[in-house]
């Protein structure tokens, strides 16, 4: 059994130090430790203790599966069911990554022990302040555009942590989002600079078999961890982090429940979290949850123009680059963008580049694969249909004006044309093609809502979309509704009623 001794975060001097020892040395880490620096607005040294191991927590719990069989050793005594809360969160997690990699029934039995004085009650943020994660991403844009027209003056908290050879953390179109975002709309913004990505082999977990990077485990705890303790400490009480409908795609086999691959987003884990949360007085949740991705993007086309030309989706991004421009997440935005009235350009998508790397394209059969799709793959079936759908929308008339317009400007009419000629290839091959119609919102998600904010939010959503009231969405709700009460157990909370409808 490999021990994982977690010690006490140390902050002074506007910054947090979270440090651990590892038995037997692992391969997964580089360093056994991070750091997360802070602006000077935010006083780190009065940040609670119980706040400051919830975060390390985190950050740290979606290495357990990884680690196990593995005893964790705690530098506090945690409040009541904590630990065990921790340790469900990390098994429902194994339970996907489990079945990801083949169902191969491999031990991730993990053990959290308790060690010294119980930590002192969090004091409660009674302004009610909202605040949210930001990366510059559609869906994050989308939430701030929502929180700036529903609640006065959010904060918008961006982690910028290096993971090299990847740049998007580091390029100029990250530092023009962060500072361009709140000229624009009625946001506070701060940013956390952490290396807590560089601690750790990214490849671990490829290696070990799973289908996944360990960033694509542990991202978005970073991020949410930064925002925990930057929202407390600035008066914020309600936390959101952008999580699609897509994310909470799910299937059950053998009485398992297996989630997207991405599980770090899953509303399972941000409800559960904001279970444990709600002792301090204070929620965690999402604002787009009812929204599949491709609605999300024509919600930011549509409703937040001004936000629109933003958007830095694509973690391939260059250095000096907004974006790919040939990676299918670069084509679906794209594509959804122009069909829905936009001017991908003006955010650094490049029509002439996209088609032309993607002139092959054709959607995943998911019938072929020989065996049941996994969640990740039917979210993968439903984007590729979001851009036939796109494809068959987009006048070309409209294609040919965006061909000449932003980024493809320097193209030489020969490329332009070949972009074009290959969009007419790409919408002939696709016409045939038989695909679902446009999803609507899902309906079965609507209570999942911040109360406070759902009524507005259902109308916005309704004032745009159709709702999805099939019985799909109402089973993946369930479906997540159920892993999060398995979580959550522990904590003798029980969580509205009114909220899991």
């Amino acid at each position: 059994m490999n021990r994982l001794d977690l010690h006490p975060p140390e902050a002074s001097a506007g910054k947090v130090v979270f440090r651990w020892s590892i038995t037997p040395r692992s391969a997964l880490y580089r360093t056994n430790g991070f750091t997360m620096r802070f602006p000077a607005e935010i006083d780190v040294t009065e940040l609670p203790d119980a706040l400051l191991l919830a975060a390390f927590l985190g950050c740290v719990h979606a290495h357990f599966p990884l680690l196990a069989p593995l005893q964790v050793t705690l530098p506090a005594s945690l409040g009541p069911g904590e630990a065990e809360f921790w340790r469900r969160l990390a098994e429902v997690e194994a339970e996907t990554l489990d079945a990801l990699r083949g169902g191969t029934g491999v031990s991730h039995a993990v053990r959290i022990v308790e060690t010294g004085s119980p930590l002192a009650p969090v004091p409660e943020r009674p302004d009610g302040r909202s605040a949210a994660a930001f990366s510059g991403g559609r869906d994050s844009l989308v939430q701030a555009g929502l929180l700036a027209e529903l609640s006065d003056r959010p904060l918008l908290v961006a982690c910028t942590s290096g993971l090299p050879p990847l740049v998007d953390h580091l390029a100029a179109r990250r530092r023009e989002v962060l500072a361009e975002t709140p000229r624009r709309i009625p946001v506070d913004l701060v940013e956390v600079f952490s290396d807590a990505r560089l601690s750790f082999e990214n490849r671990f977990a490829e290696h070990s078999g799973y289908p996944v990077a360990v960033n694509e485990l542990t991202d978005t705890h970073l991020y949410g961890a930064t925002l925990l303790l930057a929202g407390w400490a600035l008066g914020a009480s309600r936390l959101f982090f952008a999580s699609e409908a897509d994310v909470q795609e799910s299937v059950t086999r053998d009485g398992v429940t297996i989630q997207h691959q991405h599980l770090m987003y899953a509303a399972s884990t941000h409800r559960a979290l904001s279970a444990l949360y709600g002792r301090w007085g204070l929620s965690l949740g999402s604002l787009v949850w009812p929204l599949p991705g491709p609605l999300v993007q024509e919600l930011l086309v549509r409703r937040y123009p001004e936000l629109s030309d933003l958007q830095y989706s694509c973690w391939r991004v260059g250095p000096k680059e907004a974006a790919c421009n040939r990676c299918s997440k670069c084509r679906d935005a794209a594509l959804v963008s122009l069909a829905a009235g936009g001017d991908p350009g003006r955010a650094g998508f490049d029509l002439v580049r996209i088609l032309l790397a993607q002139r092959g394209f054709a959607p995943r059969r998911l019938g072929e694969l020989g065996r049941p799709p996994q969640p990740g793959e039917i979210v993968g079936r439903a984007h590729d249909e979001a851009a036939v759908r796109a494809l068959r929308n987009i006048r070309f008339r409209d294609l040919l004006a965006a061909l000449g317009r932003g980024p493809a400007r320097g193209h030489s009419l020969r490329a332009r044309a070949l972009a074009a000629y290959s969009f007419r290839r790409l919408r002939r091959r696709t016409l045939h093609e038989r695909i679902a119609p446009s999803p609507g919102y899902w309906k079965a998600a609507i209570g999942w809502l911040d109360a406070s904010f759902r009524a507005r939010l259902e109308e916005i959503f309704a004032a745009s979309f159709t709702p999805d009231e099939s019985l799909h969405p109402v089973q993946a709700v369930s479906a997540s509704e159920g892993l999060t009460r398995r979580i959550v157990e522990p904590l003798r909370i029980v969580v509205p009623e009114e909220a899991l409808r």
